[in-house]
């Protein structure tokens, strides 16, 4: 029996130090209760030196609509503006054909909307019926 994931992993650039040290709690309290999505990714602050801006990654279900649906709420508690995106992966934990693949969505956070997305599945299956360059 094969295991299916998607996973991703990426930075929110709330804009200071100040805002990216108070980002998770800001976030969460912000989510509790009224957001049903706010419990598929993990929020934390990296601590490598210097970095203050709060990291999302899957929680083990992958989800990474979830967090799009999520990030746009963010737009007004940090001002956010320009562009933002997150990039998953899905893979197997055994060999199965058109388990494994990529994809990427890329946001413009002042209009809260799709600037340009792709999923490697879409290409793929496109492409080898002719459909696509």
């Amino acid at each position: 029996m094969a295991d299916y994931f998607t996973q991703f992993w990426f930075v929110l650039d709330v804009g200071t130090p100040v805002d990216g040290a108070r980002a998770p709690d800001a976030l969460c309290a912000e989510a509790a209760g009224t957001d049903p999505h706010s419990d598929a990714f993990v929020l934390w602050i990296d601590p490598a030196p210097g970095d203050s801006d709060p990291c999302m990654r899957d929680d083990g279900r992958g989800d990474p609509q979830r967090v799009i649906d999520f990030v746009p709420r963010c737009v007004d508690a940090f001002a956010l503006a320009g562009r933002w995106g997150v990039q998953w992966m899905s893979t197997c934990s055994r060999p199965r054909v058109n388990t494994f693949g990529v994809g990427a969505h890329v946001l413009h956070l002042g209009r809260c909307d799709m600037v340009e997305r792709i999923g490697k599945h879409a290409w793929f299956d496109d492409t080898i019926r002719g459909g696509r360059p």
